[in-house]
């Protein structure tokens, strides 16, 4: 049958109201403050003001009433603002606050309980106090209840007043419940169901307060290949994917990869493969069987040479054979150098081809070719051989053009 009557009770109602869970829901013209009556009040901007500091006669201001049947615990919220009295300076005398008392309908008698609604001090309008209230009415059976704000010998206006009342969450992260009033006491407890593509981890249970608070119990994840937008588990984007069950994001798909249908794993791309210590973690890169890069030769005075080529990958687990076609024989083998002897005594050129393998699983991986034209020469003692790849030769011919051109200049 009473507001609240301490101002504590008052301000442990105002800290409520920023840590809350329930939806609000306002009852329908309560916004509408125009039906409202007033004795020395006045109407301006859609705001009750009064100020009379002369004599300090009390000015009334009534709202109307307010059916409450259909609904539970209801909340008021008011917003005030006060003129502060060190602001005036000619005032007889000055109040910083206003009253406000509770009228019920359909009761034997009405309340008559006044509280005391002090301003609250605000750096950005050092001239007035301003503040919002949220109380909590008790109904006591009654079926409407009304306010009653009086102003004496204060500079006062009512900026809103609304009516509401909560209903327990319909839904909490990847949970639904079903529709229910917060009670007028205690809690109430449901049980909700996980949202579609998630699984239930264990039971869970909402209990909802009167105040507006909610408690969850119980937790709900999304199931593999989806991840948690807010309220709902959506699946993952292209090119990612997740493993396991849970509520984190989608991890990107390695290079050279791309998500299967289910957005739970990431599989390599055609002629690619990932090395064997890394198989089955999507988000790592797959790798090609990669040609070997620029041939290297070295001449030696027992007529031999030697060829080395360089790999551009060198990882763990990335273990290629190279299959080294010479003078119309292939060789199989795992270093990256070939030693071979001239017995030729005149000039000849041969073509070295050399293939990358990689066997992955029951899978075999093979790279282009790398081919090199070279020429070997035998020197007048017939010891020492220069070996010439073909793409020297080219470069050789354009050096020696670049400078006779030179030197007609």
């Amino acid at each position: 049958m009473f507001v609240e009557t301490t101002k504590l009770q008052v301000y442990l109602f105002v800290f409520w109201y920023y840590y809350v869970n329930s939806e609000r829901v306002y009852l329908n013209g309560t916004e509408d403050l125009s039906r409202w009556n007033g004795n020395g009040w006045k109407y301006i901007n859609n705001e009750w003001r009064a100020c009379n500091l002369d004599d300090g006669k009390p000015l009334y201001l009534h709202t109307k009433m307010y059916d409450i049947q259909k609904v539970g615990n209801v909340f008021v919220s008011i917003g005030t603002t006060n003129r502060k009295c060190s602001s005036i300076r000619l005032a007889k005398i000055c109040n910083d606050d206003i009253r406000v008392k509770i009228t019920y309908g359909n009761v034997s008698s009405e309340s008559n309980f006044v509280e005391r609604m002090p301003g609250v001090n605000t750096a950005l309008y050092p001239m007035f106090y301003t503040h919002e209230y949220v109380m909590r009415i008790k109904r006591n059976n009654a079926e409407s209840f009304g306010f009653v704000f009086t102003s004496i010998a204060s500079c006062t206006r009512i900026t809103k007043l609304k009516l509401f009342y909560y209903e327990c969450p319909t839904s909490r992260q990847l949970t639904t419940f079903p529709p229910a009033n917060a009670p007028n006491t205690g809690f109430t407890s449901v049980e909700g169901d996980c949202v579609r593509n998630s699984v239930k981890i264990s039971t869970i249970t909402m209990s909802c307060y009167h105040d507006g608070s909610i408690h969850v119990r119980g937790e709900c994840r999304c199931n593999k290949g989806f991840f948690k937008n807010e309220t709902r588990c959506q699946v993952c984007p292209q090119d990612t994917f997740k493993s396991n069950t849970g509520n984190r994001r989608c991890t990107k798909c390695g290079e050279n990869s791309k998500s299967n249908t289910d957005r739970t794993k990431c599989i390599c791309e055609a002629r690619y493969f990932r090395v064997a210590n890394e198989r089955m973690d999507s988000a790592k890169r797959c790798y090609s069987a990669v040609p070997v890069q620029r041939l290297i030769y070295s001449n030696f005075t027992d007529g031999s040479v030697l060829v080395r080529w360089n790999v551009p990958i060198r990882k763990p687990g990335y273990n290629p054979v190279y299959l080294v076609t010479f003078n119309n024989k292939t060789k199989r083998m795992k270093e990256r150098s070939l030693a071979f002897q001239s017995s030729t005594k005149e000039t000849k050129s041969f073509t070295i081809q050399i293939v990358t393998e990689l066997k992955v699983g029951n899978k075999t991986y093979r790279s282009p070719s790398m081919a090199d034209r070279i020429t070997v020469h035998k020197t007048r003692n017939n010891k020492a051989i220069v070996v010439i790849p073909q793409w020297n030769m080219v470069f050789i011919i354009y050096v020696l053009i670049f400078f006779a051109t030179i030197c007609d200049i």
